[in-house]
């Protein structure tokens, strides 16, 4: 009798277990849902205003899958594109030397979750995205947002999130439909 209860309870364990999985790369598609979003998008504010309410469901699901530099690097991402926003607004927010320390502090965070040579794929992911959030026309915030994909299908692949590898090339895809459509209205 306790072996049947010790087998039901491991059953329970590895149910919860899979719930939580199935929650932790829900988050995910629901990042995607925002994210996507924001490429459809007609001016730099609006892709913005959707980056961040996708950054908020990045940060919940790395840092449930334990995947802590890839957490704080998207949380930090957030902080960073709320203060985008006022770039225009605010002159120094304007300076490369913003730029700059935004990008020393993605690094500085990086070493401080340093959990293997992948937190790499990481950090050059969310700078790349930082570096297009900077840009003022959306044509080259798209173009470089897909070379930050590749660094975030690769850290995904190394931290399990599944989730983040059928996001990561959906929003892809989003992008390079997005774009094909900007030219086509234009031409």
């Amino acid at each position: 009798m306790e072996r049947i209860l010790q087998g039901k309870g491991e059953l329970l364990h590895y149910a919860s277990d899979m719930n939580n999985d199935l929650l932790i790369q829900t988050l995910a598609i629901v990042a995607l849902l925002a994210f996507a979003g924001s490429f459809h998008a007609r001016n730099r504010k609006e892709i913005l205003l959707w980056q961040i309410l996708s950054l908020f469901f990045w940060t919940t699901h790395y840092f449930l899958l334990g995947a802590f530099a890839g957490a704080l690097l998207v949380g930090v991402n957030g902080l960073l594109t709320v203060l985008f926003l006022f770039k225009h607004k605010k002159n120094w927010l304007s300076s490369s030397w913003i730029l700059f320390l935004a990008i020393c502090g993605l690094s500085i965070s990086t070493f401080f979750t340093w959990q293997g040579y992948y937190d790499l794929f990481a950090l050059c992911g969310v700078v790349a995205i930082v570096v297009a959030k900077w840009q003022d026309q959306p044509k080259k915030i798209k173009l470089i947002s897909i070379i930050a994909g590749g660094f975030w299908i690769l850290y995904d692949i190394f931290v399990g999130s599944w989730g983040g590898i059928f996001t990561e090339s959906i929003i892809t895809i989003s992008i390079i439909i997005s774009l094909v459509r900007y030219r086509s209205h234009k031409g």
